[in-house]
């Protein structure tokens, strides 16, 4: 197959009609399996009310087999968060309505919690008790606040206030030079960062010299930055808000946010795994007894004087001195009431820290409490008075995917209806080969052979390339005939290969002369890599022809062919 054919077919696949049609002929699988469900969801696709489908919601009280939810699930996810869909609504002015509300949100959580510590308003004995018994688990968990020379700096794979996503790697945002908010500098924290990173403040000194005392000093230029306002795709009927940070306090947001991430890891509270809340909810879903929960724009509803009740007085001062309170967003500059917003190098694990001890302290049992971000799992019997101690804190529990009675049950990425994986393929733009190949194999793994024809109808034959699975979706899985190499066997061993589709890595030629402290970053992040690299890659060793650098960047490159070489018994059986 030439690689050149790909990209003639994706060109052709891409256009709006093919995708209406492709998502027709599923459709036409689909809809007649959908059994309760099937007159409503045909009704609003016939009358092309496609709006509508993308916000419907299924009742899974009505009895419905686990096949019919399946397939009305699917039928739904070809919709909902689908972004190439022209639906008339402008998304980020969408999602900017929900962040002001969001804003408004904690204003009002703001003033309660300020006229409550002046005694101006009381809460019930229940309520207070709940917060400080939140407020005590918080700090047990935290322990003292770290110095920052205690912190692993690093940066995140994202954009700065300077560097766009497309061109974000840790050489251009040396290059771009040391950005921080007003917040910081007037914290006192600003000299004590610049010290931790000495090669980068000596990159960008203006003036070395001897102070009154007879300590050899320097002056650093720093630039004062608000941050960003910015959108990112969410659904077909909205983005999500993120705030875009300043380059030095990203770095400082991420390395406290490593610590707490750390604390929580001590206490059973693993950020980086999913696990445990996804068997919680398949358990949940099979006998009943856990309740999954999830939280409307929680990150943005995180109110300033909340945090402040919450987190000791040292741990509120080094997240408050690097927080950013002020964005700016088509010229104008905002100053938010939230504590942080989704961007912030600390929300994440702040944010489960937060709902994970405020879940704990309402819970009769909290030995059952998960947290993952807003994904929370309590026992179901508590439900009702997490969700009122949540409200209380400014908080709106998502009724329409918070569940405590009935069989189904969601919770990070993983779906249980009386325990069986319900999860849909989501399809989130126009058809292309790599959609194909996607939702292809999807349905393969889960047995759905009339729609992994379908997929597989709109794919041309010369398109094809099969494989075995548990090597990406770079290729089709299904009728795979290894090939033996001849060669190897004759030295004693016995693989076989096959072919996949990859994206080649982009990368960007170093313009930055003299640049001597990107190298020294990948050496000062290498030990603790089982950490960062899935968040930033290290610098290539690769150069370009003229002996500079290439450096990784974010996105995909060209399509390639691949061979992979495999021992796996499973095929070799077959060869």
């Amino acid at each position: 197959m030439q690689l050149q054919s790909i990209a003639i077919i994706d060109d052709a696949l891409k256009h709006p009609e093919h995708t209406q049609r492709f998502v027709a002929d599923l459709a036409a699988v689909l809809l007649p399996k959908c059994g309760v469900y099937r007159s409503r969801l045909e009704n609003l696709f016939r009358d092309g009310r496609i709006k509508e489908l993308c916000t419907e919601e299924l009742d899974y009280t009505c009895g419905a087999s686990a096949s019919h939810v399946v397939a009305a699930r699917q039928f739904l996810a070809l919709f909902s968060k689908n972004e190439s869909l022209d639906l008339g609504v402008d998304k980020e002015f969408a999602a900017f309505v929900k962040f002001q509300q969001a804003e408004r949100a904690c204003v009002t959580t703001n003033d309660l919690f300020h006229a409550w510590g002046r005694g101006l308003v009381s809460f019930r004995p229940r309520d207070v008790r709940i917060l400080y018994a939140a407020r005590r688990q918080i700090q047990r968990v935290l322990g003292r606040a770290p110095n920052l020379s205690e912190l692993s700096l690093r940066f995140g794979p994202g954009s700065t206030t300077g560097i766009r996503k497309q061109h974000a790697n840790p050489q251009n945002k040396f290059a771009e030079g040391i950005v921080c908010s007003e917040r910081l500098v007037h914290s006192g924290l600003l000299t004590q960062a610049l010290r931790e990173l000495p090669h980068w403040a000596d990159a960008f000194s203006v003036k070395h010299y001897v102070d009154s005392e007879g300590y050899e000093a320097q002056s650093v230029l720093v630039k004062v930055s608000a941050g960003t306002l910015q959108f990112v795709p969410k659904t077909a009927l909205t983005y999500r808000s993120i705030g875009v940070e300043p380059n030095l306090n990203l770095m400082l947001q991420l390395g406290i946010g490593q610590r707490i991430a750390s604390r929580l890891k001590l206490h059973g509270i693993d950020i980086h795994d999913q696990s445990r809340n996804q068997s919680a909810a398949r358990v949940g879903s099979l006998t009943g007894e856990l309740a999954t929960l999830d939280l409307s724009s929680a990150s943005d509803t995180i109110s300033y004087e909340l945090v402040k009740f919450l987190l000791p007085e040292d741990w509120f001062f080094i997240l408050d001195s690097v927080r950013t309170d002020r964005y700016y967003y088509k010229g104008q500059t905002l100053c938010f009431a939230k504590f942080s917003a989704m961007g912030n190098g600390f929300t994440f694990p702040l944010e489960t820290l937060i709902f994970w001890a405020l879940s704990r302290a309402s819970c009769a049992d909290p030995s059952k409490v998960l947290a993952y971000g807003d994904d929370i799992v309590v026992p179901s019997v508590d439900a009702l008075t997490v969700g009122e101690t949540l409200t209380l804190c400014g908080f709106s529990l998502n009724r329409a995917k918070s569940f405590w009675a009935g069989p189904f049950r969601e919770s990070c990425g993983a779906d249980y209806y009386f325990g069986i994986p319900v999860r849909p393929c989501y399809m989130r733009e126009n058809i292309s080969i790599e959609t194909l190949y996607v939702m292809h194999n999807f349905f393969y793994r889960n047995a759905e052979w009339e729609l992994c024809n379908v997929c597989l109808g709109w794919i041309p034959k010369h398109a094809r390339l099969h494989g075995p699975d548990g090597y990406g979706d770079g290729h089709l899985l299904g009728a795979f005939i290894p090939r033996v190499q001849k060669a190897t066997q004759r030295k004693g061993f016995a693989g076989v290969t096959f072919d996949t589709l990859t994206f080649s890595r982009r990368t960007k030629i170093s313009v930055y002369p003299g640049d001597h402290v990107s190298p020294l970053y990948s050496i000062y992040i290498r030990p603790d890599t089982h950490v960062h690299l899935g968040h930033e890659p290290l610098p290539a060793t690769q150069f370009s022809r003229c002996g500079r650098p290439l450096w990784p960047v974010p996105g995909k490159g060209e399509v390639r062919r691949t061979k992979i070489y495999t021992f796996s018994h499973a095929y070799l059986k077959h060869a």
